[in-house]
């Protein structure tokens, strides 16, 4: 804050005035670094100008960056299956595939790029031969879609349920691990008599 741009300011409103005209100024002159340019292009915000970027949108950076995506095919009910949790998508698209994408704190369903549902949730990514566990799913959060039952339904889930009645995230146990099956009893020799004769 020594620069001599700011020192008359006074209080934080000035000091961020003063910071916008300093931008404003620095982006729009010329400079030295683009003073042999051909295009005429010679202040900072003529060269990284609107038109020559390509933006994202946040949810498409959240995909490629940091969120971890499965395939699933939703059951006759609309539920998808992952981390030992069921969780809905939409009913709508029963027996469909669809894509849920996995960050550190928040998992959302999607169809055909259609956001489905988001929840919260708590998740432990996994380490050297421990596999990832997905702790706790929460605050579901259902959009309304293009999507509708063929058969509407004779009364509101949510309304004669309540929030809380109508689970859409539902922790399932875990995998019971194989025994092996072990015969009961052995089985007699087929044929005793060619014994004898060898």
């Amino acid at each position: 804050m020594a620069d001599h741009h700011f020192k008359k300011a006074e209080s934080w409103q000035e000091l961020v005035d003063a910071h916008e005209r300093w931008m404003g100024d620095y982006n729009a002159q010329r400079h030295w670094a683009h003073q042999n340019k051909e295009d005429g292009r010679k202040s900072p915000e003529a060269v990284l100008g609107f038109y020559t970027g390509v933006r994202y949108h946040l949810e498409d950076l959240r995909h490629a960056f940091f969120e971890t995506r499965f395939d699933r095919v939703l059951d006759a009910l609309g539920y998808a299956r992952l981390m030992h949790w069921r969780i809905l998508g939409h009913e709508a698209l029963a027996k469909r595939e669809v894509a849920l994408w996995l960050s550190s704190d928040a998992l959302s369903v999607e169809h055909a790029g259609e956001a489905l549902s988001r929840y919260e949730v708590e998740y432990k990514p996994g380490s050297r031969g421990q596999a990832s566990k997905l702790i706790q799913v929460r605050r579901p959060e259902l959009f309304e879609t293009v999507h509708r039952l063929p058969q509407p339904r004779l009364f509101g889930l949510e309304e004669t349920l309540g929030e809380d009645g109508w689970l859409k995230a539902i922790k399932l146990e875990g995998y019971a691990p194989r025994k092996i099956a072990r015969p009961q009893a052995l089985q007699e020799v087929l044929f005793p008599c060619l014994e004898a004769l060898c």
